[in-house]
């Protein structure tokens, strides 16, 4: 039995047996104004009051196996939640099975961004080196710093680990794209300088 059919099955023996109740209550009324007349010699009331002592004696006993049937139709709405519930924690079990996969797929990816994030920040840093050792000052290590610390907390904006990190506002927002390219023209001007090439218009 389905949980809907169940509660179905629990709603009309309900409603069957509040209508049950409402005819006890008729009946007991109708007693009441002919047991007067009936225990005082009026025939015609003391038949009809016959009729209604025994109306209300099978009422009693329907009553009754209405309560019995909502007994047995509660337990059985249960035992179908319970069912229900139980398959429903199968299905999510499966579809955890999922998440699983996807939690550890995801660990190894975080893994080897942040593993190529330290090896493309080293890699910045000895470019700087080289350039600085070439005898142009700028970039800085400074800039790297400053400019990298921006894109890192860019980045981490937009992760669910941005509270842990100092806000960054929209106009403030960088990527190393934004940045090094400029570096690279101011470089490139520096070089045609040094051999005596004709500038390059950005």
């Amino acid at each position: 039995m389905t949980v809907e059919s169940a509660e179905k099955t629990l709603a009309t023996l309900q409603a069957k047996r509040a209508a049950c109740v409402q005819r006890g209550v008729e009946l007991a009324d109708e007693r009441a104004n002919v047991a007067l007349d009936a225990h005082t010699g009026n025939a015609k009331a003391r038949k009809r009051l016959d009729e209604i002592n025994a109306a209300i004696a099978s009422h009693a006993s329907e009553l009754a196996s209405y309560d019995a049937a909502l007994k047995v139709a509660g337990e059985r709405l249960r035992d179908a939640q319970a069912a229900e519930a139980r398959e429903q924690d199968k299905a999510n079990a499966k579809a955890l099975r999922g998440e699983i996969k996807t939690l550890l797929a995801a660990s190894e990816l975080a893994d080897e961004a942040l593993a190529q994030l330290v090896v493309a920040g080293n890699a910045l840093k000895a470019a700087i080196d080289q350039i600085n050792a070439l005898g142009f000052p700028h970039p800085t290590h400074m800039q790297l710093l400053t400019h990298g610390e921006r894109v890192c907390k860019t980045v981490l904006m937009q992760t669910p680990w941005a509270r842990g990190f100092e806000h960054i506002a929209p106009g403030d927002r960088r990527q190393f794209s934004d940045i090094i390219p400029q570096w690279a023209a101011m470089l490139e001007r520096a070089v045609a300088e040094k051999l005596g090439e004709k500038a390059v218009a950005a």
